[in-house]
């Protein structure tokens, strides 16, 4: 009787220390996970440096459209320069008229009278010649007139012709049908050979 009391003892003890070293793993394991956590915040310090680079390329686009403003003075300068050489030409022009004139002065006292009659002449002819241009003109001008409302009738047309065209793009969706037509001609061949199976 005494030796099976001692063995009951022993047993008792064991599962004592068992028992303990489960309840040890477990708070290892909780440990590790804290640790994973500190590793994240250092990976978000990173990203903020990169930020601070992009500002710096944006200064450098503003120095490029100040050049655009400058090169657009450049070409105002130029014009005045073209408008004073027009000046001197006209200047040239008015002297040569100035010439003339006084050299008519001194035929007219020549022969006054025969220059006369002569000039009033040409004065009457230029009046004919001014009438029948007058009178042709407005013919024209009638003429013209019913040929202009012709043209705008076929330009009307030309308009319509156009926008026919836009719709025959559209047309071209119906591609997609003519794959529907040939799964149909297959389902009919099928047929024939089995009509053929039964003649024979």
């Amino acid at each position: 009787s005494k030796k099976k009391k001692k063995k009951k003892k022993k047993k008792k003890k064991k599962k004592k220390k068992k028992k303990k070293k489960k309840k040890k793993k477990k708070k290892k394991k909780k440990k590790k996970k804290k640790k994973k956590k500190k590793k994240k915040k250092k990976k978000k310090k990173k990203k903020k440096k990169k930020k601070k680079k992009k500002k710096k390329k944006k200064k450098k686009k503003k120095k490029k459209k100040k050049k655009k403003k400058k090169k657009k003075k450049k070409k105002k300068k130029k014009k005045k320069k073209k408008k004073k050489k027009k000046k001197k030409k006209k200047k040239k022009k008015r002297e040569k008229k100035k010439k003339k004139k006084k050299k008519k002065k001194k035929k007219k006292k020549k022969k006054s009278k025969k220059k006369k009659k002569k000039e009033k002449k040409k004065e009457k002819k230029k009046k004919k010649k001014k009438k029948k241009k007058k009178k042709k003109k407005e013919k024209k001008k009638k003429k013209k007139k019913k040929k202009k409302k012709k043209k705008k009738k076929k330009k009307k047309k030309k308009k319509k012709k156009k926008k026919k065209k836009k719709k025959k793009k559209k047309k071209k969706k119906k591609k997609k049908k003519k794959k529907k037509k040939k799964k149909k001609k297959k389902k009919k061949k099928k047929k024939k050979k089995k009509k053929k199976k039964k003649v024979i």
